[in-house]
């Protein structure tokens, strides 16, 4: 797997053999680091490492979220405007949740005047206009859900790149999955979902003692509902949306 090397996971001043930073985007560093498969290997000095950035990227035992495969360039930049390739920062990961669909990964650094200073469009995320409103977009920095459209317009995170993943719609329902981390519906935490007019289940792996939030939307409304489920023992349980 690609890996990226180490990184500091917070905007301190690292201070011991040498002085380096600080940090001016912390939160690029791990999610690239989570979404390139690889280990995600924070070098922070004693007492300067961002515990809850980097509890973002894996299970309470460390275990990686990450996606199915590594992140890499959106084959959007190559049929957009082959000219300005070199130039195009739009990148596209996935997992595939089995009796779900795929969630993508969609990431953007919005640097201005080049290829993907614009909304997201289908391309970007590798569907088509035939995928409008069939597929939810949402935020992950502010939260905002919407239907995904022929143009998506998102808003920049704090670090001034944007984030976003996009969820199948079945039976009206959108899987969010785990919001608070940056891989949302990673393999090694969700088994299978199942959708009916009526309820959304997910069977969900956890390890013992941890508190796993799992969120999921009706198409009718787009109100985020979420579901905590407290695991006593390591393995799969069950949740319901209804």
């Amino acid at each position: 797997m690609p890996f990226k090397d180490g990184f500091y996971s917070s905007s301190s001043k690292q201070v011991g053999g040498q002085t380096e930073g600080p940090e001016t985007s912390p939160d690029r560093e791990a999610l690239m680091a989570t979404l390139s498969c690889a280990m995600v290997g924070p070098m922070d000095g004693i007492y300067l490492l961002n515990k809850t950035r980097i509890m973002t990227t894996c299970m309470a035992d460390g275990t990686v979220l990450k996606p199915d495969a590594p992140v890499h360039t959106s084959e959007w930049c190559f049929t957009h405007d082959a000219s300005s390739v070199q130039s195009c920062y739009v990148y596209y990961a996935s997992s595939d949740v089995a009796s779900y669909g795929r969630v993508v990964y969609h990431y953007n650094d919005i640097v201005e005047g080049t290829a993907g200073d614009e909304p997201l469009t289908p391309g970007m995320v590798h569907l088509t206009i035939e995928d409008v409103g069939k597929h939810a977009v949402r935020n992950w920095y502010t939260g905002e859900l919407t239907l995904l459209a022929a143009s998506n317009p998102l808003a920049k995170g704090y670090e001034g790149h944007v984030y976003a993943t996009v969820h199948p719609v079945a039976d009206g329902w959108v899987l969010l999955g785990e919001v608070d981390k940056y891989v949302v519906a990673a393999s090694k935490r969700f088994v299978k979902v199942d959708a009916t007019t009526l309820l959304m289940s997910a069977v969900v792996t956890g390890i013992a003692g941890e508190s796993v939030k799992v969120c999921a939307a009706k198409v009718v409304d787009l109100k985020m509902m979420c579901n905590t489920i407290d695991f006593t023992a390591t393995g799969p349980k069950t949740t319901t949306f209804r």
